[in-house]
This record gives C-alpha cells, sequence and structure tokens, in this order.
C-alpha cells in the first residue's frame, strides 16, 4: 500500500539522512514532503541519523480504510521502535518502542497516491492501545 511505501522511504531517508531523498518526493506531497523534509534537515545538521534495531518490531496495521475521489483517508496503528543515533559515536541518543494511532490523508497525485497528511490520534508506551488484540 501506498502509506507503506511513504513509511519505508522515511526510514531509508533517515538512516542516511537525506532530504532530498528520491523516493521521499515519489510517496509524499504537500505539507507532509516539507515536514519530512526539515526533520531530515534537522537530523542532518544535528549529525543524526534514524536506524531500527534488527529484527526490529515495527509494523504498519490499518484500521479503516475509505476512498473518495482522489482521497483516501486512513487509520493507522504503528509500531515504532526507531532509534535516534549520534553518527560520531554510534551512541544511541533515544530509542525504546512505542505505538501510536495515525489519521492519514493520502492524494492521488499523477495516478500515485502519496502521503499528504498525518495527524496523530493516541500514542503509548510499548506494544499497547490499537497495537493489541
Amino acid at each position: 500500500m501506498a502509506y507503506e511505501a511513504a513509511s519505508r522511504a522515511f526510514i531509508e531517508a533517515a538512516a542516511v539522512p537525506d532530504p532530498d531523498y528520491p523516493a521521499l518526493a515519489a510517496t509524499h506531497t504537500g505539507p507532509m514532503l516539507e515536514q519530512r523534509r526539515n526533520v531530515l534537515v534537522a537530523l542532518k545538521a544535528d549529525g543524526r541519523i534514524i536506524r531500527y534495531p534488527q529484527p526490529t518490531q515495527y509494523r504498519i496495521e490499518f484500521e479503516t480504510v475509505a476512498v473518495d475521489n482522489d482521497v483516501a483517508r486512513l487509520v493507522a496503528c504503528v509500531v515504532d521502535d526507531g532509534e535516534r543515533v549520534e553518527v560520531s559515536s554510534g551512541r544511541v541518543i533515544a530509542g525504546g518502542i512505542g505505538t501510536v494511532q495515525w489519521r492519514v490523508a493520502m492524494r492521488r497525485v499523477d495516478g500515485a497516491w502519496k502521503l499528504a497528511e498525518r495527524v496523530e490520534a493516541q500514542r503509548w508506551d510499548g506494544v499497547a492501545g490499537c497495537a493489541t488484540p
């Protein structure tokens, strides 16, 4: 799904970090593209990256999806264990695992679905909330 592709693009860009990472513009549009690029610029300026442990617990589950012409609205539950890492030392600055429920808008742009908006609905520490049966 397009939301998963957008998430992968950001994860890949944050591991470098590169605000001009080609997959980012291919999967994001409007305010979300700008916001993601700003995060990557800040990471780069701070000498940090975002990486995921192996194996990672990162996953996306979709609770609802509704498509109306060129806009898709969905609710996604994301378990995220990304770590912010200082490049020069390899030191983990922030880590842990959390769960976030996102309200998302995807927009079809020139035939491709792109992440246009994302608003946090709820957040939990650990694998919790929307990620638990």
